[in-house]
């Protein structure tokens, strides 16, 4: 299932790109074409939505401990999302998957961390 298209005229929040890349991820895992894929890509997409439930159940400005938690676990994610990067034509065949999980990755990683 694809990602809703972002509004042009807010600015996303990185939430926002979290989503896109879980998302993204969903459907690179049906397209997948072996099962060493499928798992590397479950793994990051378990991490994402690791992330995506700290945004969710915490206001990170008041919630120190949580945001150093969640610092840690965006660290863990970043080499595994280039690795997908890095291999994406081995890992999907489908050039359209490909190319959305390509770009929801760039956003992520250009974010530099940063998940509020």
């Amino acid at each position: 299932m694809a990602a809703a298209p972002i509004n042009p005229l807010q600015q996303p929040e990185p939430r926002d790109y979290y989503q896109a890349l879980f998302d993204a991820l969903g459907t690179a895992y049906w397209d997948a074409s072996d099962i060493a894929s499928k798992d590397q890509i479950q793994g990051a997409r378990d991490t994402v939505l690791t992330i995506l439930n700290g945004i969710d159940e915490a206001d990170l400005a008041t919630d120190t401990a949580e945001m150093v938690r969640l610092t840690g676990v965006v660290n863990q994610l970043q080499p595994a999302l280039v690795a997908i990067q890095t291999d994406v034509a081995k890992i999907v065949r489908n050039i359209d998957t490909a190319g959305t999980l390509l770009s929801a990755i760039a956003k992520v990683l250009s974010l530099g961390g940063t998940f509020v």
